[in-house]
């Protein structure tokens, strides 16, 4: 079996992992099912594992979660860290002459794929259960809101993930038509969930390139004539786009913060309490402890572990940022990015399987670059 092959058989069903994340059948998770066919067909190569710095930090931060996790008794953090890591780092267990010949550039279109999967099955699920009442996949009403999720159980990472797809879609190859409609089908999915974390990165993230791009071009008195065109379609149109978001989707705009302040003052009284260690990653423990969960990765993961694991995971994300800044392209990045931004209004950041996907991919485009 080639090189060619041996890949496809491993990111085949890393892939499929992705699109059934958060799906299960009768109770049973399907993720950790073709996670599996992964390594087997890693182990079936005879696996080769480089170290890297940023390899050592996440190990350093799984033991630490191991030996947490036995005082608390919940395996629940540990599990999800053990399928991110594997998520990211499936790279460095095959061998140089295989990863030069894994196509970065197909994987993501297959990921942009992926996204256009869920958000026209996101699309039918809403005119089913509005037209008919018929009700497939994930949906909850409550309150102010009718959430649907699809396949996946959890909507504000399906908001996520469809708006990290907007850069990715115009780093391609694909005509600009087909760019636009990419791009409107992905922001609408990720406000039809009803989700606001994806909507609210997608435009933080922008504005800040928009901001930015606009200083140098006021420092250098040097603009580009196509960033002039769109920072004028920006200042025209955002408006009346905004509106009619807000019209057609009133909860996704909504200036509520569902609880969030209330989350994050708990915690940091919780944390007050126990600042080296957390609730040793004790999820119930916690929960019975202040009940609602900070939807923030950071507070979450300083309330779950405590200072030491905080700085370990720093650590880790500045030495990985480090290491694929100044390799990837903007496109990639500013899809990381968002996610980035996303991160901050929700918890469980290690079970972001699909942003453990993208770093695997920029790792490849690294090594490839580096000519391992």
């Amino acid at each position: 079996m080639n090189g060619t092959n041996i890949y496809r058989w491993i990111t085949t069903p890393l892939l499929i992992a992705i699109l059934f994340s958060y799906y299960s059948i009768y109770d049973i998770r399907l993720l950790p099912l073709f996670l599996g066919i992964s390594v087997l067909a890693v182990i079936f190569r005879n696996p080769h594992f480089r170290i890297t710095a940023s390899v050592d930090f996440y190990g350093l931060m799984v033991v630490y979660c191991l030996i947490a996790s036995i005082f608390s008794m919940e395996l629940e953090v540990l599990t999800a860290m053990v399928i991110f890591g594997w998520l990211v780092y499936w790279p460095i267990f095959i061998r140089k002459r295989t990863v030069l010949l894994i196509d970065v550039e197909c994987l993501l279109r297959y990921v942009v794929n992926l996204g256009l999967i869920l958000s026209i099955g996101l699309f039918l699920q809403i005119f089913l259960f509005r037209s008919y009442g018929i009700e497939i996949g994930k949906i909850d009403l409550v309150q102010d809101r009718d959430a649907f999720g699809f396949i996946w159980n959890d909507y504000s990472f399906l908001s996520l993930f469809l708006v990290t797809l907007v850069p990715l879609t115009w780093r391609g190859s694909l005509q600009k038509t087909t760019k636009v409609l990419y791009t409107g089908t992905f922001i609408t999915a990720s406000a039809m969930t009803s989700a606001r974390t994806g909507i609210v990165a997608v435009i933080v993230a922008y504005g800040i390139v928009c901001f930015v791009k606009i200083l140098r071009a006021l420092l250098t008195l040097r603009i580009k004539r196509a960033e002039f065109y769109y920072f004028g379609a920006a200042i025209l149109f955002a408006p009346t786009l905004i509106y009619y978001v807000f019209e057609l989707f009133p909860r996704v705009t909504s200036l509520g913060d569902s609880g969030r302040v209330d989350g994050y003052i708990s915690a940091l009284h919780f944390i007050g309490n126990n600042i080296l260690f957390g609730s040793a990653f004790g999820v119930q423990y916690y929960k019975e402890q202040i009940d609602t969960i900070p939807h923030n990765a950071f507070l979450y993961l300083l309330a779950a572990g405590g200072v030491v694991f905080l700085i370990l995971f720093l650590a880790w994300a500045i030495v990985l940022v480090g290491r694929i800044y100044k390799h990837v392209d903007f496109g990639l990045f500013l899809s990381l990015a968002i996610a980035g931004i996303g991160f901050q209004f929700i918890p469980a950041f290690f079970s972001a399987y699909f942003f453990a996907f993208l770093l695997s991919l920029c790792i490849i485009v690294v090594d490839q670059k580096n000519i391992i």
